[in-house]
């Protein structure tokens, strides 16, 4: 990844890197319309550590674009993007049919229609994050000011404060990792993926806190690359904040699991991880999570492993599907795989089609509208397990909206705990009192469901598995694992003897 230029941010798209202008960003937005517009920032993704002057470019050029996307609509250009490749500039008859003062899709006024979200710059510098939002705050003058009018701070046209948690790792774990001197040995040299997933939130909270410190307190908290519900519970305690992304729970779905908690903890206890049936000598069928370290539930199930071939349960033990939710007192799931319906309309070709389906009646436009809801039973856990080994594309779809609406379950669960589930003001301060409880909550939280990355690791092992038994290659793979068996069987066979059974082929009582 190329570093970022004085005017131009480098990023990745579907033609590989290319660099985007805040000129050609405004032609993208002008095109999109977005809800939320990113601010253009200035963040170093090439290795660090960083100088002080490449931080305090950082900064300047991040105050810089975002002043830049703050300039009133009729101020906005429509110049061709930097690169060929880019999309046309929209003609001027466009731009102004969108943004005319008149128009019925603006949202603040002719001025800035946007809800533009800046995220914070500094790197793991607490006093450059400091002098960022600084610089936010404090009034402008002169050109500063006339470029943004009516604002008289920057921090007037921004609607909320985005973290992106990842370069702040990256930073971070080379921060405090000793440095491998050139010739060592590399095996020694810990993961740089495993040391980025171990940095606590006692790090990154005292960054987050400098930079929120002389901003409003009213404004939305946005945080990107979370890694875990655990860390989500630790900012939404520790820095207050307040949307987060899913990023971790599509990644789950993309190597087969299928995540299953809650919270608040349910004071019925779930069942451990048992087996109960045994086939060719082998436990199968697990009925619930896997117990880790400490007594720890995983949060999900890895439904690559063989383990659910015939495990004909639906995906989550902390909720219940639509067709159980007469008999259960568990949460409904109300994702495509775990409560999926019938079609509400069947495609009529001709009025004899309508006579093959009992409790149908004939709509309008050739359909068959259906008079009653048919909800259907939950797909299992052992059919996503064969799709998942043949390669079917429907097990990412169904995990994908399973993953997701547990997530949603869970962040329905912290506004309970927090009371913000009224759809009322989401802005108000929380009271002592229910920030001990939420407290309390996460705590729970943490001793029941394990935090580690073992249940994805092993996931992603078996989707690595899976993915490489078709294709160029296969048979050398087949025979090197063959050969691996056959050479753990021949070493098995010439080990020694426990000493306890040579003694007693010799003879020789042990006491």
């Amino acid at each position: 990844m190329p570093p970022n230029g004085a005017t131009h941010v480098a990023t990745h798209c579907m033609r590989g890197v290319r660099k985007v202008t805040p000129a050609a960003w405004r032609t993208y937005v002008q095109a999109m319309r977005p809800d939320i517009v990113f601010a253009l920032t200035d963040t170093p993704f090439t290795p660090p550590p960083y100088s002080q002057k490449r931080i305090t470019k950082s900064i300047e050029r991040s105050t810089a674009w975002l002043m830049d996307i703050l300039r009133p609509i009729q101020q906005w250009d429509t110049p061709q993007p930097a690169s060929k490749s880019s999309s046309k500039a929209l003609p001027s008859s466009t731009s102004t049919a969108i943004f005319s003062p008149n128009a019925s899709n603006q949202r603040s006024g002719p001025d800035h229609p946007f809800n533009v979200f800046v995220t914070m710059a500094g790197g793991i510098s607490i006093p450059a994050r400091e002098a960022f939002s600084h610089a936010l705050v404090e009034m402008l003058y002169d050109k500063d000011a006339e470029a943004v009018k009516p604002l008289t701070r920057l921090d007037d046209g921004v609607a909320g404060y985005v973290f992106d948690l990842s370069p702040l790792r990256v930073a971070l774990v080379d921060s405090i990792t000793p440095t491998f001197t050139q010739g060592s040995n590399g095996a020694d040299k810990p993961s740089e993926e495993l040391e980025q997933k171990k940095v606590s939130i006692d790090l990154l909270s005292p960054l987050m806190h400098a930079s929120l410190a002389p901003l409003s307190s009213d404004k939305p908290r946005l945080v990107t690359a979370v890694s875990s519900p655990h860390e989500i519970l630790r900012l939404i305690r520790d820095v207050g904040v307040d949307v987060f992304d899913a990023k971790w729970a599509q990644q789950a779905a993309d190597v087969g699991v299928a995540l299953d908690f809650r919270f608040p903890v349910s004071d019925t206890p779930q069942r451990t991880h048992l087996f109960t049936k045994v086939r060719d000598g082998n436990q199968i069928e697990p009925t619930s999570l896997k117990i880790r370290a400490r007594g720890k539930l995983d949060l999900g199930h890895n439904l690559y492993d063989r383990a659910y071939t015939r495990n004909f349960s639906r995906l989550a033990e902390s909720f219940c599907d639509r067709s159980s939710s007469t008999t259960s007192t568990l949460p409904i799931c109300s994702c495509i795989a775990c409560s999926p319906t019938a079609p509400a309309t069947h495609i009529s070709h001709s009025i004899i089609d309508g006579q093959a389906y009992d409790g149908y009646t004939i709509g309008a436009n050739s359909t068959l509208v259906s008079k009653i809801e048919v909800v259907l039973p939950p797909y299992t856990r052992a059919y996503l397990h064969h799709l998942l080994h043949t390669h079917e594309m429907s097990a990412h779809t169904l995990l994908a909206a399973h993953n997701l609406t547990v997530l949603d379950a869970f962040f329905r669960g912290v506004r309970k705990v927090i009371g913000k589930d009224s759809g009322g003001d989401i802005t108000g301060s929380v009271s002592a009192d229910t920030g001990a409880v939420f407290a309390q909550e996460v705590e729970r939280f943490e001793k029941t469901y394990d935090e580690s990355t073992s249940l994805l690791d092993e996931a992603r092992e078996d989707w690595r598995d899976v993915d490489l038994a078709r294709g160029r290659g296969r048979l050398a793979r087949e025979r090197e694992k063959e050969m691996e068996k056959e050479g753990d069987k021949q070493l098995v066979e010439s080990a020694p003897e426990p000493l306890g059974d040579l003694l007693q082929k010799e003879g020789v009582g042990c006491a």
